[in-house]
């Protein structure tokens, strides 16, 4: 089967451009290998060989005032081990993102997005990751406008509507708004603040307002570092607790280093109430050679819920290296450690899981006329 999904990658790539600007779309199809030590996330481990066929389309189109990007993918899994997880059905990734300027002044912005996987810790990597195989879906949708004030200054708001569901428990969906003033103090500094309230509703089960109100702080130190810090009091059902969140970003050969730290009050899959999350990432790309880029980093994550508690470390690695024409193979390890469990209130031994993912992957864009 390895051999006819790279047949049909070669297909893909198969057709030269055509002339013309306006729409591109790109086809592509990748064949991954991957080894798992633990497939189902549980404290007792089960190992398994998976090949992964992953068909996708991108689109953009750029009319001038009149700019989209969309996307479509689909994962199927077939298991070497436990061919009762076989599907083709594993995954699927879709979204939009558009923008138009009306004026030199004004300008509108929209994103949608929807996920749906058999392993909910691939949206949930932010909290706390959810033991075992169950189908999870998460959509959003998010209009935006943006008005510049003056030279240094731009006013923006954002709405947005989403929701959480994991099979057989709670769902939530989340609306929210959000207003902010940017103002360039100097060429280096930028000082901004932002208004910002959310309502969560979970499914069967009450409702919760959270308020917040932050200041954030941002400079440039030289041409490849900038710092930021943003923080501010959130009020979660007359309940007052701190929103933070620093990160420095610094440009390296060929791609950035970027340290993030980040405490706030978020939602997670399946549970019913909102949860507080400290959470500390670094991660480095970078193009050493031409042609070859890496990335690494590790990240902490410590989420409280009530009177449960996790605590999960992770750590990536990964390199890309293009072959051939339109060919590029890529490798990622992933090794997850947690400690705890928000979904039961039983003490279980520690998770670990290492994940290795080898793939092989094929594109080739095709212009369509300008319309």
């Amino acid at each position: 089967m390895n051999a006819s999904g790279l047949a049909i990658a070669g297909l893909l790539c198969a057709s030269a451009p055509a002339a013309g600007q306006g729409l591109l779309l790109t086809p592509s199809f990748a064949v991954s290998r991957i080894a798992d030590d633990n497939v189902f996330y549980r404290p007792a481990g089960e190992s398994d060989l998976t090949t992964r066929y992953s068909p996708r389309l991108d689109a953009a189109y750029d009319g001038g005032r009149l700019a989209w990007s969309g996307r479509y993918e689909l994962d199927a899994d077939q298991f070497d081990r436990h061919p009762e997880l076989t599907t083709a059905h594993a995954r699927q990734d879709a979204g939009i993102d558009l923008t138009y300027s009306a004026s030199r002044r004004l300008s509108f912005a929209g994103t949608g997005s929807f996920v749906e996987s058999e392993t909910p810790i691939d949206l949930n990597l932010e909290a706390a990751p959810v033991p075992g195989r169950v189908r999870a879906r998460r959509f959003t949708v998010q209009p935006s406008t943006t008005y510049q004030l003056g030279p240094r200054t731009e006013w923006s708001a954002r709405y947005t509507s989403g929701g959480d569901s994991l099979v057989n428990s709670v769902g939530v969906r989340t609306d929210g708004a959000e207003t902010a003033i940017s103002h360039h103090v100097s060429l280096r500094t930028e000082v901004r603040v932002e208004y910002a309230v959310q309502h969560y509703r979970f499914e069967r089960l009450d409702a919760s307002t959270s308020q917040v109100l932050t200041a954030e702080w941002r400079r440039s130190l030289d041409r490849a570092t900038t710092v930021s810090v943003s923080g501010g009091p959130r009020v979660t059902d007359g309940v007052l607790s701190p929103d933070l969140t620093a990160s420095i970003h610094r440009q390296v050969r060929g791609g950035e280093a970027i340290v993030t730290y980040l405490h706030t009050t978020t939602t997670l899959l399946g549970v019913s109430s909102l949860a507080d999350m400290h959470s500390f990432s670094a991660v480095v790309s970078a193009e050493p050679r031409p042609h070859f880029r890496i990335h690494a980093g590790p990240a902490a994550l410590h989420t409280t819920q009530g009177t449960l508690s996790s605590a999960v470390y992770r750590l990536t690695t990964g390199l890309e290296r293009p072959f051939a024409a339109h060919f590029a193979l890529r490798a990622d390890y992933d090794l997850t450690v947690q400690r705890g469990n928000i979904y039961t209130p039983l003490l279980i031994e520690t998770i670990d899981r290492n994940r290795l993912m080898v793939t092989i992957a094929a594109a080739r864009g095709v212009s369509g006329p300008q319309r």
